[in-house]
């Protein structure tokens, strides 16, 4: 087992918005953030995204894949359809090929649990444990 502790997941919108969080560590290990602090944090990775890919000397480069900060990473996986799933790790364990294979298996999760769901409209906000289950299911595995 890798020493890597996830601590949170954050999906945003094409357009920026946060439209899904999910806090994957005790409360007592990390910060408490509050549903500001995640809009806050999405919308910045968001618009760092967008100027990393524009900025990026290489044509058609996505941009930011990581972001690493003391004792962990954020990876970032941008979708075809300009949606954005960031992870966030702690620990010296935080590969970088692990958390993509682990965000990988959460599209996947979201896309059998919440793109499924007949009464969930593209953009916006999704609700349901069944999918947040699945996203600590997978961290476990990974």
């Amino acid at each position: 087992m890798s020493s890597t502790s996830y601590t949170y997941l954050l999906i945003t919108s094409r357009s920026g918005s946060l439209i899904y969080h999910l806090s994957l560590s005790p409360p007592s290990s990390s910060p408490a953030l509050t549903t500001n602090d995640y809009l806050r944090i999405g919308s910045t990775l968001h618009s760092l995204k967008a100027i990393t890919s524009q900025c990026s000397p290489v044509p058609g480069d996505g941009g930011m894949r990581t972001v690493d900060f003391g004792e962990g990473r954020m990876r970032v996986m941008q979708t075809e359809t300009g949606m954005m799933f960031v992870l966030a790790a702690r620990g010296g364990g935080a590969q970088d090929q692990t958390m993509a294979h682990c965000l990988t298996d959460i599209y996947a999760a979201w896309a059998d649990w919440v793109v499924k769901n007949p009464f969930w409209e593209v953009d916006m906000p999704a609700r349901g444990s069944r999918f947040g289950e699945e996203v600590k299911a997978i961290c476990q595995r990974h």
